[in-house]
């Protein structure tokens, strides 16, 4: 009896062996999965993956990562094959996806030569005219992306504190805003306001609608200007003149909560410290009868 005991106490020791290293040997396959979100050059991967120990990143440019959810910031725009391998023990898995990091047409850094880049079609320029009233705005230009609105503005110092930008989003001048003595017609249904010398350090965009009550009721801010609002610094225009000075600005188009059209009409408007006007363009020559803003097409 003691014998037989023991006979079944070692087939049950060695079948729960047998069983504990067949469960080692073989591991649960993974599934590699994962999604990005770009924001110029740095894209941030969140991993969607399961059934994994370990990982395993390729960015396509010869930079690797071991981490979960990584943060990459690329050198260079264009077109990069990312591949992510997840590991469980013996067993992975691999997804490889091609992500594009397109350039914008124009990069917030103060070297203002990518200006000369831009399409033609997508250009929108205005300049003061030999005879304007209202002086310290000498140039105005903007253009768009999917992205964002880009705008370029020359003056001459003392140059205004409050910026305004108006959009007609719907390109409608009958519905928003009517200006009789900047624009004609007006129809601006956005309005982003902040201080140009302080590059936007504070400002609110609004959205204009029928129910504000005309006039300059523009109702209540949709939006903060931080985070949308981005302008260069401030720097001297090249040549003889010392108080000639120019910027460019970024404006985050999807952070605001309004639909544009296919083309939109846009103006820029400098005013003093206490609101009054000392630059707008377009402009018309003094003693002329107002001009409409520009056309800018947003796609």
């Amino acid at each position: 009896m003691k014998r037989l005991i023991l006979l079944f106490a070692g087939a049950l020791v060695i079948a729960l062996f047998t069983a504990s290293c067949g469960s080692d040997d073989k591991d649960v396959k993974p599934t590699a999965d994962f999604t990005y979100s770009i924001d110029g050059l740095k894209v941030t991967f969140t991993n969607l993956s399961k059934d994994v120990k370990s990982y395993e990143w390729e960015f396509g440019d010869e930079n690797t990562s071991t981490e979960k959810d990584p943060v990459h910031t690329y050198a260079t725009y264009g077109n990069k094959t990312v591949s992510l391998k997840a590991i469980n023990g013996k067993e992975s898995d691999i997804k490889s996806v091609t992500i594009s990091l397109i350039r914008p047409l124009i990069l917030i850094d103060g070297d203002f030569s990518d200006w000369d880049e831009v399409p033609a079609e997508k250009l929108a320029k205005s300049v003061q005219p030999q005879n304007a009233e209202y002086v310290s705005l000498k140039e105005f230009k903007a253009c768009a992306d999917e992205n964002f609105i880009y705008l370029y503005i020359k003056g001459v110092k003392p140059i205004a504190q409050i910026a305004q930008v108006f959009i007609d989003i719907d390109n409608n001048p009958e519905t928003g805003w009517t200006e009789s003595y900047v624009w004609l017609p007006c129809g601006a249904d956005l309005l982003i306001a902040g201080p140009f010398l302080d590059r936007f350090s504070w400002g609110d965009i609004f959205h204009f609608t029928s129910e504000d009550g005309g006039g300059w009721n523009w109702g209540t801010a949709i939006a903060e200007v931080t985070g949308i609002v981005e302008i260069s610094e401030i720097i001297q225009f090249p040549g003889s003149d010392p108080d000639m000075v120019h910027a460019e600005i970024s404006i985050a188009r999807q952070l605001i909560p309004v639909t544009f059209a296919n083309t939109v009409k846009i103006g820029f408007r400098l005013n003093d410290d206490g609101w009054v006007g000392t630059g707008h363009l377009p402009q018309q020559n003094s003693g002329d009868l107002a001009v409409p803003m520009m056309d800018l097409k947003m796609n």
